[in-house]
């Protein structure tokens, strides 16, 4: 399962499952998970990766239990616990990690786990199962040096380089000063930042295709330029339009503006609050710079509008490259209670000039197109 699981009612799985990974969000104690976990006793491989900001601390014992009691067969168990210590109303850090060190994980089973604490409050970070098991890392620690792990240190020169090799996209939430040595230049390929990012970063970005730059990021022009000088495979960028427009010098600085221009191939302008679902709105004369930087590559772009249709249409066009459009329009346009309706109605008829058309409601429009719309 790829996304969040929610669901208020519990899941049924089938019984003979030999192989089970799940995203889910958890924020309680786990067992609703462990409950649908007792029936699968064929499992040999079981991922979790809780993707809650925070939950409570976990405990390897509940889990060592649970598998030599339901799961006899399970030889690989992987997972990345996020905890907020002060959910737990008992024990500490050095309790959690004793609970994943008994005889059972690290002379039978042969697992071994690593804690990445924050750099602000050392009652929040993650645990997780070495090697690291999934492609998306969140950095929650400003150095890997304070870092605990139960592996033995015979054992840490071989592992240690293996750390990270499955992790393809990087998620900065504090300024980790220096890279782990297990992370690949030519596995990452994506990158979000919602904190700057150390210079001693930058040579891992050779292959990087996809970033997503929040708002609180306070990085100038001068600093994006060296990033996207050190990322020549970049093709994709999300980015607020306020942040677009300080990266860029308010649309002037030539270098930026060309480099753009020359690599981006999917724009997503998203809202200026990264926990904000919605795209984020842009400007007539906004739209207008944004066609005027990105019609050279961008074949993708995604972002909110609350203009006219027939306003945005003849700028839209000028993005000869342009092959899918998402646009959500907000609050209506004047005089105009069905924006998306009317966008389809002048339509052109031409049949090779748009392969599909799909509309969840009356304010999201999405667009695959042929030749032209």
């Amino acid at each position: 399962m790829e996304y969040n699981c929610s669901h208020n009612q519990n899941l049924i799985f089938p019984t003979t499952l030999k192989h089970f990974k799940v995203f889910y969000e958890e924020g309680r104690d786990g067992n609703v998970l462990r409950t649908i976990l007792q029936q699968m006793s064929q499992l040999t491989r079981l991922a979790l990766c809780d993707n809650a900001r925070y939950s409570p601390m976990p405990n390897g014992r509940v889990w060592e239990e649970l598998i030599r009691s339901s799961l006899p067969l399970l030889n690989s168990f992987q997972f990345f616990f996020p905890f907020d210590q002060y959910l737990n109303t008992s024990g500490d850090l050095n309790q959690t990690m004793e609970s994943f060190s008994t005889p059972f994980y690290l002379f039978e089973k042969h697992w071994f786990i690593r804690c990445d604490r924050s750099s602000k409050s050392l009652f929040t970070g993650a645990l997780y199962s070495l090697p690291f098991a999934f492609s998306r890392m969140i950095i929650n620690t400003c150095s890997f040096d304070m870092s605990i792990s139960t592996l033995p240190i015979s054992n840490f020169d071989e592992v240690k380089s293996n750390y990270y090799t499955k992790v393809n996209t990087i998620v900065f939430n504090q300024e980790c000063k220096d890279p782990h040595i297990g992370f690949l230049s030519s596995n990452i390929v994506g990158l979000i930042l919602k904190v700057n990012l150390p210079t001693s970063w930058i040579y891992l970005l050779t292959k990087l295709r996809h970033l997503h730059i929040v708002a609180d990021v306070q990085m100038s022009s001068n600093d994006f330029t060296r990033l996207l000088e050190r990322a020549p495979n970049l093709q994709s960028l999300t980015i607020s339009i306020i942040k677009l427009k300080i990266l860029t010098d308010q649309f002037t600085n030539q270098i930026v503006c060309h480099q753009l221009s020359q690599r981006i191939q999917s724009l997503t302008i998203s809202h200026h609050y990264s926990d904000m679902p919605n795209l984020g709105i842009v400007s007539v004369r906004l739209l207008c710079s944004i066609a005027r930087i990105f019609s050279a590559k961008c074949q993708h772009l995604s972002l909110a509008l609350i203009a006219h249709p027939n306003t945005v249409r003849p700028i839209l066009r000028r993005m000869k490259q342009l092959r899918s459009l998402h646009i959500q329009w907000r609050y209506g346009c004047h005089g105009l209670d069905d924006p998306i309706a009317y966008w389809l109605q002048q339509q052109s008829t031409d049949p090779t000039a748009v392969d599909f058309v799909h509309t969840n409601d009356k304010n999201d429009l999405f667009v695959w197109f042929g030749n032209r719309f």
